[in-house]
């Protein structure tokens, strides 16, 4: 990463995420070279981490852009949270403390949920109009019989 982005990558010694962010989300081939150092990394993490788990029913994996970057092929069922971008935005603003215009350059960069949602298996609705739990209960039990 310091090779790719330079000193400023890093932060006493910390992944300088804000620094990060500013650099990639503004530059398609610079997200491509970050993702293409991240990914393979974090497939051998997760591939380690999944021999550990052969006594589980399931595992889940979780990926913000698990369609985009193909990684969906790998899976048996994909399951897709939505919620109308209004409410999508608010909470990564809340999550990450970052403005409205940096959470929009990170969007524009992902596929729309209407994309996603034709290529997941299932969709679990996020929005507030549907008790959430429930909806989790069902697919717990689908993945568990299998």
């Amino acid at each position: 990463i310091i090779q790719a982005f330079g000193e400023n990558a890093y932060l006493n010694g910390q992944l300088n995420r804000t620094y990060l962010a500013k650099e990639v989300f503004n530059s398609k081939e610079k997200l491509s070279v970050l993702n293409g150092i991240v990914h393979p990394a974090v497939g051998d993490d997760f591939d380690e981490w999944l021999e550990r788990q052969k006594a589980a029913d399931y595992v889940l994996k979780e990926a913000a852009i698990l369609f985009e970057s193909g990684a969906y092929h790998a899976v048996d069922f994909t399951v897709l949270v939505i919620a109308p971008e209004d409410v999508r935005i608010d909470r990564v603003i809340k999550r990450d403390g970052i403005s409205r215009e940096d959470v929009m350059k990170r969007m524009k960069n992902q596929w729309t949920q209407e994309r996603k949602a034709k290529l997941a298996d299932h969709i679990v609705n996020n929005d507030g109009s549907k008790m959430l739990i429930p909806q989790v209960l069902e697919l717990h039990k689908k993945f568990s019989k299998k």
